[in-house]
């Protein structure tokens, strides 16, 4: 009786521990694990001539935090990644698509190692961007206190154009950008310098986040790639990529053979500027990243906002889509990097049209609540 007794004491301890081992696993798997860092990326185009946003104070500021109807604060954007594409002041292109299709000299019209500095002069220098930003973020947390993750700045890598032979040098030496080492030892460099500086400046509220390949088609960047990606693991910073959906030769298929983790690839749909797109196809999309394990991007330009000349009808409700698409396939969980033309957001909150008005409260509240589902106010 006694060995009986002890029998059905041991075994309901047994099970007593399985049920709470079985609900622990439970919890576990209905928490999902938080993206952290990095999370909603914004897109800043900076630097050009050509450029109507200067990313000034008032700019910054509204891509940091919002007030929602109700009046309550959030915090919007955490990451703000400053890239440019041309110059159109000195007519100097930072990669080289573009070239490729013009013809036109890449000697006389590619961004030299003097455009390459004058670009990280002017986005990180005393009064740019990033101090603004840093300033909008210090005001930001003075009411919704400091963030659960630092809001962060990354830096686009320009592309070292093959065939430039006049780019400059390093250590003594002229680089001629139709040899890989020298295009690497370019993209070295100016890493280099990117991170010394930006130590240099001494930021309060905004940590580096991270590179940028501006690329969104492999024309150079095959070969480059791995090493480069290689070369800022050994630094244990970041690169990310934002190719684009329908690249049939190279896109997120090979993001692993370039040396990118996938949390770092955002696929850009390009469904708001396609109108042979319809909502259907952003299942689809969505569906192909999983496959692939990467981000995802959200896009909206001015043909859907109002209050933009270039406004147009086809376009309306397709920012609507993406968010309705995203938080039916469960995009919750993944980072997110946002095209917003020049400086969308603010533009949609300052609009005097209600329905536009309406359309910044609704992306900003879809950004304010992945934010939350990551711990933020």
């Amino acid at each position: 009786m006694k060995g009986r007794n002890s029998l059905f004491r041991n075994l309901f301890v047994a099970s007593l521990l399985l049920t709470t081992a079985m609900q622990s696993c439970s919890q576990q798997a209905e928490e999902k694990p938080l993206p952290g860092r990095l999370n909603d990326v914004t897109l800043c185009y900076y630097g050009g001539g050509q450029r109507r946003n200067a990313w000034n104070r008032e700019q910054c500021a509204a891509n940091v935090s919002y007030r929602d109807s109700t009046g309550g604060a959030h915090w919007l954007f955490d990451t703000f990644l400053f890239l440019e594409f041309y110059d159109a002041s000195d007519d100097r292109h930072f990669e080289m698509a573009r070239l490729l299709h013009s013809g036109e000299s890449r000697d006389d019209h590619g961004a030299r190692q003097q455009e390459w500095q004058g670009w990280l002069d002017k986005t990180l220098g005393p009064g740019m961007p990033a101090h603004l930003l840093d300033e909008a973020v210090g005001e930001a947390a003075a009411e919704l206190g400091q963030p659960k993750y630092r809001r962060e700045i990354c830096l686009m890598i320009p592309i070292p154009i093959i065939g430039q032979t006049n780019w400059g040098s390093v250590e003594g030496r002229p680089l001629d950008f139709n040899d890989e080492e020298d295009r690497f030892t370019a993209c070295k460099w100016y890493i280099d310098r990117a991170l010394e500086m930006f130590e240099a400046e001494h930021f309060e509220n905004v940590g580096f986040g991270g590179f940028y390949w501006i690329e969104e088609i492999m024309y150079s960047g095959r070969e480059l790639l791995p090493k480069l990606n290689a070369y800022l693991r050994e630094k244990q910073v970041p690169m990310l990529w934002i190719p684009y959906y329908g690249d049939e030769e190279w896109s997120v298929e090979k993001h692993r053979e370039l040396g990118f983790e996938s949390e770092n690839v955002f696929l850009q749909p390009s469904y708001a500027f396609r109108l042979d797109r319809d909502y259907a196809s952003l299942k689809d999309i969505c569906d192909y990243a999983r496959r692939f394990d990467v981000s995802m991007e959200l896009e909206f330009g001015e043909a859907e906002m109002r209050c933009c000349s270039g406004f147009d009808e086809r376009y309306a409700g397709r920012l609507s889509d993406y968010i309705r698409a995203y938080r039916e396939h469960g995009i919750l969980d993944r980072r997110l990097a946002y095209y917003q033309s020049g400086d969308g957001l603010r533009m949609l909150k300052e609009s005097t049209d209600s329905r536009d008005r309406a359309l910044f409260y609704e992306l900003a509240g879809y950004i304010s609540e992945r934010q939350r589902y990551l711990g933020e106010k």
